[in-house]
């Protein structure tokens, strides 16, 4: 069996498959499929040069002919269900559009009184090193609820825009503005890139002239993925080496590509590619020497959901240990699990099937109810953008932003009956 070939082949139609969600203006699919790139890049290049410098730490045995085989095997079944839902044909759009909320004066006042503590919570990474624990100021840890709170200024900025009361370049701006301040320049760039993507094809794909929606949306895209790219490899050393930690980092990306022949790794490493893959092999070791998590990765979000790990502490609770933590336990890893490792990990081959495809469901219900519909228009605000980093860091990171967004919908409709004594004010479209 050649992997190598394999993999190569996986690799060229899960680009088209990307490609095709861009084109189709899906977000939260063009989040999901776009993760599974790197990944795959790190496998082949594993499959022809060896185990990967960067996880030299780990036993030789992670990285077997056998277990290969099987991500291999992992990843055509991913392939087949992202080509399912991406090819699907899309129905008509609905011709009666539902009104858009906004989001209350008060609430507004309140996010952003938040989003200023969290600009101001740390320094930047213009005087101190990523790394710096003299870099913070403040704690501004609210786990899963920092999601639930970006997600709705999205909302309304791209309520805002659909409504007329604001043209798309503007709302990006402001978008980028505020990730900027609140992330990129911390250092941190997982999370706000998630949120640039998907404001760009959110915000730009109500630009009327196609020409300039797709020009708009390239060059939106584009920046946000190149400044994280770029705030990831100077982030150590802006501070001391200033211009010269970006010329250092741009050789760093052509020696890196170069000498991957003898490092098994080029510039995937730099979008985790090498991480997850590493995740993706140890799980299926761990599952196939007859250590499962039996789906419980499955349900366990639920309960994390409703014990937030910034009240565990304070309130006395305790919650079941999640996927990544565990397989710290077996080996050294440098954070967070791929999803599809933790899907194999937890109920082998059925249980990556039925849950990716539930995953890409949602993703495709998202996508295309928002168009239209202010309860999707919501969810795929609250899913979308916590997709490009938590692809990486497993199921219960994947699955808070919907679960963020259903807190925040219950919340709504429970306001409404209180204030208006009716029914629902706001329904999924069908």
């Amino acid at each position: 069996m050649n992997l190598v070939a394999i993999f190569d082949a996986l690799l060229v139609a899960n680009f088209l498959l990307t490609l095709a969600a861009l084109a189709r203006l899906r977000p939260a699919t063009l989040i999901v499929a776009g993760n599974m790139l790197p990944v795959i890049r790190a496998l082949s290049l594993a499959a022809e040069f060896g185990q990967p410098r960067s996880q030299a730490f780990l036993p030789a045995s992670v990285y077997s002919h056998d277990s290969l085989a099987l991500a291999a095997i992992v990843f055509a079944i991913e392939t087949a269900l992202l080509a399912l839902f991406v090819l699907w044909p899309e129905p008509a759009a609905p011709a009666v559009r539902q009104p858009l909320p906004e989001v209350p004066r008060w609430l507004r006042w309140v996010l952003g009184a938040y989003l200023l503590l969290v600009t101001f919570s740390s320094r930047t990474i213009l005087t101190h090193s990523y790394t710096d624990p003299d870099r913070m100021i403040f704690g501004m840890n609210l786990s899963g609820a920092h999601a639930l709170l970006a997600s709705i200024v999205l909302y309304e900025v791209v309520r805002r825009v659909k409504c007329g009361l604001v043209k798309p370049a503007s709302g990006f701006v402001f978008v980028l503005g505020l990730f900027l301040a609140t992330d990129y320049l911390k250092g941190a760039t997982g999370f706000a890139t998630g949120y640039i993507v998907t404001a760009s094809m959110l915000l730009f794909r109500e630009e009327p002239r196609r020409l300039r929606r797709w020009l708009l949306l390239g060059a939106s895209m584009a920046s946000g993925l190149l400044l994280a790219l770029a705030v990831r490899g100077v982030r150590a050393t802006l501070y001391s080496q200033g211009t010269g930690a970006v010329s250092t980092f741009s050789e760093q990306l052509g020696s890196q590509e170069r000498g991957a022949s003898q490092s098994g790794e080029g510039l995937e490493l730099f979008a985790n590619g090498a991480q997850y893959a590493a995740h993706l092999l140890e799980c299926v070791a761990l599952y196939e020497a007859g250590v499962s998590r039996e789906w419980r990765s499955v349900y366990l979000p639920l309960e994390y959901t409703f014990k937030p790990s910034f009240l565990v502490e304070p309130l006395g609770l305790s919650r079941p240990k999640e996927a990544a933590w565990e397989l710290a336990e077996y080996y050294i890893h440098g954070g967070g699990i791929f999803v599809l490792g933790e899907l194999y990990w937890n109920g082998g081959f059925l249980c990556v099937a039925l849950v990716f495809a539930a995953i890409l469901w949602v993703c495709r219900r998202c996508d295309l109810g928002s168009r239209s519909s202010a309860v999707w228009l919501l969810l795929v605000c609250e899913f979308a953008p916590s997709l490009l980093q938590g692809v990486g860091y497993g199921f219960a990171q994947v699955s808070r932003g919907l679960l963020n967004g259903l807190v925040v919908l219950a919340a709504y409709w429970l306001l409404e009956l209180l204030k208006r004594g009716s029914g629902r004010v706001l329904r999924p479209a069908t």
